[in-house]
């Protein structure tokens, strides 16, 4: 190497450091130190086969490439069409006033949202530098922060915890809608943004239980109950197929007020013919439920009594019909005759 390269002192080393904390870190995992170094080879070896045969490895140009429908397009046909077929929203960011105040469900194609206009404008000349000579983007600290800002707001009108699938989609998204982003130092030519997004939404998390979120108060330390005292210990989240685990309150209603309205329930259930009214105040109240049910943990005699509206054929099946239908009111029936 000096016969090469000259003297050493000259060399940048912090390659050769990464290269060998592969090995290292094999060392550690293994926790067996007989013949090391042929460990550590076949190890290597693996490691190099795999990132030789998997398709992850492919360039994010490469990648569009295959993507778009016409494989001998030209690359910079390929890069705009591919960015002329991503979804935007209509507004960048949404205010709480126009947000609802139940989530809805993880869209199946996440939809890109439109940044400020100074960032829209020079990502736009990126992308046109990109069709051009291929030339990757790396936006500076303020460009980027405002993209993992806007992607952050879009992603909490979903889930407020996204899970490791979900942050790699919407880092997918973007690079597909301004391929200029991507990285080429990355197996899949955005993780560096799936990780930016995972920091992005931990911070978001952490300012909306300050300002008092009813989903992420319920996870801070201080509501958790004796011998939980570490931040990780029942963390409650929404599930499967549980989208509206704690809810925001309908605008200009407060826990007050919608606790008068459990209450006007009550005499509405006395009624007869009644089920517009009664189904139009068990959604308005729904949020008041949820949380009541979460916090409070409360007895199911207890609950039944304070929400007997949800024990209503009604509330149970609504749209159940035919066999199912029925079995349902038989169940219903012995229910009633044996409490």
């Amino acid at each position: 190497m000096i016969r090469c390269f000259g003297p050493l002192i000259a060399l940048w080393t912090m390659r050769f450091e990464a290269k060998h904390s592969f090995f290292k870190q094999v060392a550690r995992h293994t926790n067996c130190f007989k013949n090391i170094t042929r460990s550590l080879a076949i190890k290597h070896q693996f490691m190099l086969a795999y990132h030789t045969h998997s398709s992850s490895l492919k360039s994010p140009l490469e990648t569009s490439a295959t993507t778009c429908s016409e494989p001998e397009t030209p690359v910079s046909s390929i890069a705009s069409s591919c960015s002329d077929d991503t979804l935007y929203t209509s507004t960048p960011h949404s205010s709480p006033e126009t947000q609802p105040s139940q989530l809805a469900s993880w869209p199946k194609i996440f939809v890109v949202p439109k940044f400020t206009y100074e960032a829209e404008f020079e990502l736009q000349q990126k992308n046109t530098e990109f069709e051009t000579n291929g030339a990757y983007f790396n936006p500076g600290p303020k460009l980027k922060g405002v993209i993992l800002d806007g992607l952050a707001q879009e992603m909490m009108k979903y889930t407020k915890y996204p899970k490791d699938y979900q942050c790699e989609e919407v880092a997918a998204a973007l690079t597909r809608a301004h391929p200029c982003l991507g990285q080429l130092g990355s197996k899949t030519g955005f993780w560096g943004w799936k990780q930016s997004l995972k920091y992005k939404m931990q911070n978001y998390r952490t300012k909306l239980g300050r300002l008092g979120h009813p989903e992420i108060r319920v996870n801070s330390l201080k509501h958790k109950r004796e011998g939980q005292g570490k931040a990780a210990a029942n963390i409650k989240k929404p599930r499967k197929a549980e989208v509206n685990y704690i809810p925001l309150h309908p605008k200009g209603e407060t826990t007050e007020s919608l606790e008068n309205e459990r209450i006007a329930l009550l005499s509405e259930l006395k009624k007869r013919d009644n089920e517009v009214v009664i189904k139009e105040k068990m959604g308005k109240t729904f949020s008041h439920r949820r949380l009541e049910i979460v916090e409070q943990r409360p007895l199911i005699e207890d609950f039944i009594n304070r929400w007997p509206a949800l024990f209503q054929e009604s509330e149970i099946f609504k749209s159940k019909g035919g066999v199912k239908g029925q079995k349902i009111k038989e169940v219903l029936s012995i229910i009633n005759v044996v409490s």
